[in-house]
């Protein structure tokens, strides 16, 4: 298998399929200004809340998805 990107824990490239994904927040937290970060955002390692035009929580949580022929399943949500 064509080796993947860079393991984001130890930066080395495996050759096995990544099961796991994490982010640090929403994708709408990365489009908010530093600024409105840091006034109309509240991050936590499990969830958050942003305030874009509205109040918006979001729970980080596990999303189990098996994969065929793969003992481990894939897995990774924040949503």
């Amino acid at each position: 298998m064509k080796r993947l990107m860079p393991c984001a824990l130890c930066g080395e490239r495996h050759d096995e399929l990544p099961t796991e994904y994490e982010t640090l927040g929403p994708v709408y937290s990365e489009q908010m200004s530093e600024k409105e970060q840091e006034t109309k955002s509240e991050m936590h390692n499990t969830w958050c809340v942003l305030e874009l035009e509205g109040l918006h929580c979001f729970v980080k949580g596990i999303l189990e998805l098996p994969i065929a022929e793969q003992d481990v399943p894939f897995w990774g949500l924040h949503g």
